[in-house]
């Protein structure tokens, strides 16, 4: 049988499923009232000329907010990656199956969510959107379907309980400390291209699907400056710089525990602890960046400090750290 534990590899106690929880809360915690401001700007500070893009953002934002709280507190799995194995962590008490099925399922929809974010300004953009007017619906459904869908002939597979194949996980890892051993330890699949066939197959999807959009989207701006005026052309282009932004930062962040997840040949519990972290923090991430490069969402964030500051600086000091604050603020609109 294969084993995956380096032969320098080492246990401590940030590879124990007490740090995982710990960290992975801290995250939650953090990422909660950030995801509420960014829904709270959404709903709330959309200025008219974003009317368009308001209820997309929403629920891409909406989104992501449901997968940082499945992923950091619902339903939480530290994982032992190369072997596709798991313990269930979270506060949901389900067979792991169900942990598993529902983990990949909110990171598809969150996929969707993006997909319809980018295809609303497509939409938004075309000159005479006779036939897409009625074509992007199944379009869009088609691809809801498939996130809930692909994991099902996996999870169909998967054994109930909590605890599956334990001496496989074990016998694959011989470097699990004692206190993991006696864990329910429950494996997934034996071989991981049964479970990665199907997720990567999906990621593709929506990464060709995204980048034909976008394309698209290129070509309908060009014809836009046609028949719409300079101004009117640049308030779009603005927009769909900041969208795109908002959407390419995040997730190349997520694309790297991707990555690590399908080539790592080693088992190391702190990286794969790192990247379940990164993933479950892609709402936290998301709504940063949409606070800074949408520009009224930025300006409320910064006129609230602003407001902040003049009431608790001493007022020797207020004009001139007001004044930075100001000036930082018109380098910031100047860069995006």
């Amino acid at each position: 049988m294969d084993t995956y534990c380096s032969p320098t590899y080492k246990n401590t106690y940030f590879d124990s499923p007490e740090f995982f929880v710990e960290a992975l809360h801290a995250v939650g915690f953090f990422s909660i009232p950030v995801n509420v401001l960014g829904g709270y700007c959404i709903l709330l500070k959309t200025p008219k000329e974003m009317s368009s893009v308001k209820w997309s953002l929403f629920n891409l934002q909406f989104t992501s907010f449901v997968l940082d709280l499945t992923l950091s507190f619902l339903c939480t799995a530290y994982i032992f990656v190369p072997v596709m194995a798991g313990y269930g962590v979270g506060i949901v008490d389900i067979d792991t199956a169900k942990y598993a099925y529902i983990i990949v399922t909110v990171v598809f929809i969150t996929g969707c969510a993006i997909v319809v974010v980018v295809e609303n300004r497509l939409f938004i953009l075309l000159i005479n959107p006779q036939i897409w007017k009625y074509a992007r619906y199944p379009f869009l459904g088609f691809f809801y379907f498939t996130a809930v869908a692909t994991f099902v002939p996996v999870y169909i597979g998967m054994a109930p309980g909590i605890e599956y194949k334990k001496e496989f996980v074990i016998e694959s890892l011989p470097c699990l400390p004692d206190a993991v051993r006696a864990l329910p330890l429950y494996l997934a699949v034996e071989n991981k291209w049964q479970f990665l066939i199907w997720t990567v197959g999906e990621s593709t999807l929506f990464c060709v699907t995204c980048l034909a959009l976008f394309l698209q989207i290129y070509r309908a701006l060009r014809k836009y400056g046609e028949v719409r005026s300079k101004q009117t052309l640049e308030l779009q282009k603005r927009l769909f710089k900041a969208i795109f932004l908002q959407l390419a930062i995040p997730f190349s962040i997520i694309s790297m525990p991707m990555i690590y997840y399908t080539y790592t040949p080693f088992f190391n519990a702190i990286l794969n602890s790192i990247m379940f972290i990164t993933v479950s923090s892609h709402g936290f991430i998301s709504t940063i960046v949409m606070l800074i490069v949408q520009k009224p969402y930025r300006e409320f964030i910064l006129g609230g400090f602003e407001k902040f500051l003049r009431r608790k600086m001493p007022r020797d000091l207020d004009l001139a750290r007001a004044s930075n604050l100001v000036n930082s603020r018109v380098m910031t609109n100047q860069m995006f």
